[in-house]
């Protein structure tokens, strides 16, 4: 992996205070509360919510559903903007 493309994470405490940071390779050292996720739900007018399926050739959980955008937050100042982020590249 090049270097310049590592991404860190921020680690935080029960209060969501941030206590440290750590790269991507290490994101299995910390419990998964200590990381910041975030999960967009798309509901449309009759109030249904949208369940994506993983596609069959994904390597991790194939064939499974998942939410509608979802992922771990990467070192950010403003928490609104990211899940914005990642629903633009869904």
């Amino acid at each position: 992996m090049n270097k310049d493309n590592i991404e860190f994470f921020d680690v935080v405490n029960e209060n969501d205070e941030i206590i440290g940071r750590i790269n991507e390779d290490m994101q299995n050292t910390v419990k998964p509360s200590q990381l910041r996720f975030i999960n967009i739900m798309i509901i449309n007018d009759e109030e249904k919510i949208l369940v994506p399926k993983i596609s069959s050739n994904r390597r991790i959980f194939p064939n499974c559903y998942d939410f509608s955008v979802g992922g771990m937050l990467i070192q950010v100042k403003n928490m609104n903007k990211r899940p914005i982020e990642n629903l633009k590249k869904s």
